[in-house]
């Protein structure tokens, strides 16, 4: 009898990849502007690093937006090519 369980197996690392990029980008966004995120806050698609929070916080982020692109991308790269 088939076992659906062996077939879902292949499916189970999807998230898990996805979820060490976002600890990753709180770990260098905490260490860059002292703020910790929620995993809600963030967002990636297609290389591109999307931040839904407040405005002061957005500002932050921006200021520092090449220096964190640079941290991330020398531990993953290729990873985040952009803020918004």
């Amino acid at each position: 009898m088939f076992n659906i369980s062996k077939y879902l197996v292949k499916f189970s690392g999807i998230g898990d990849k996805e979820r060490s990029i976002i600890t990753l980008i709180k770990d260098v966004i905490l260490k860059e502007i002292g703020i910790n995120l929620v995993d809600k806050d963030i967002k990636l698609s297609q290389n591109t690093l999307t931040i839904r929070s407040s405005s002061p916080i957005k500002a932050m982020i921006f200021i520092k937006k090449q220096k964190i692109l640079k941290e991330i991308n020398e531990k993953i790269p290729n990873s985040i090519k952009d803020i918004r």
